[in-house]
């Protein structure tokens, strides 16, 4: 019997915390015809920048998107990790 009452509040661990999905689970998620904005660029001038993901680029180490972006109409190569 003492072991449920331990069970409510009793207990010696701590409160459970909300944690936010990572960065790279939202990334999963993109994908053709979604609205992105480009960031941690080294090219800083677009960091910022929106456009439209075209499609999936396949075959790079890092999984890149081909965006087309809205100021320019530019296609642009990135890696998903640049996009949200």
């Amino acid at each position: 019997d003492g072991a449920d009452s331990n069970s409510e509040s009793g207990d010696s661990l701590p409160p459970l915390e909300f944690i936010p999905k990572s960065e790279q689970e939202n990334v999963e998620v993109l994908g053709p015809g979604d609205l992105v904005q480009l960031v941690d660029l080294r090219m800083t001038d677009l960091n910022g920048e929106q456009g439209y993901i075209l499609r999936l680029v396949p075959g790079h180490k890092e999984e890149r998107v081909e965006v087309k972006m809205l100021s320019t109409g530019k296609m642009l190569s990135v890696k998903r990790s640049n996009v949200r």
